[in-house]
């Protein structure tokens, strides 16, 4: 479990030109967060580029690296690129994350553990599944539609 959640905003654009003209402005004095409401196309836009808090694992890779790699009130000097667009990132704190008591969690403990079995288990079936297909052999067979009764046909009288 990560020992420190990350408050910070961040602008997001589909091009790394956009991201360069906006780390430009901010460069040259515009608050981040106005830049944000004006180029960002993701739903914290109106706030700003406000993300509140979160840990490294609740982001992707590349930004949670980015984030990790920042001083409080410090700003990312290049784009970061995800699978989302372009991201300029700004570190507003940091606080450890508190660990709740054993005894305030347990009770969730033996579902999620269960939870993440089954997952684990399913995702082995489908690993480890063949599955074949058998159409049936012939000429009247391919042109003979399957009747409504799931390929079975109803005797007649």
């Amino acid at each position: 479990m990560p020992k420190t959640e990350y408050k910070a905003r961040h602008i997001l654009v589909p091009t790394e030109e956009a991201a360069q003209a906006a780390l430009k402005q901010i460069q040259g004095g515009a608050k981040f967060e106005d830049i944000a409401k004006k180029v960002s196309i993701d739903g914290s836009k109106e706030q700003g580029g406000d993300l509140g808090w979160f840990a490294p694992g609740q982001m992707v890779k590349p930004f949670a690296d980015a984030v990790q790699g920042l001083q409080k009130g410090q700003m990312t000097q290049a784009p970061v690129k995800t699978d989302f667009g372009y991201h300029l990132i700004q570190l507003e704190d940091t606080r450890p994350i508190e660990i709740p008591p054993f005894e305030q969690v347990k009770d969730r403990l033996g579902p999620m553990a269960q939870q993440r079995q089954l997952r684990d288990y399913v995702d082995n079936l489908r690993k480890t599944a063949k599955v074949e297909i058998k159409l049936p052999e012939g000429p009247s067979a391919a042109s003979t539609p399957p009747s409504s009764a799931g390929g079975l046909e109803t005797p007649k009288p």
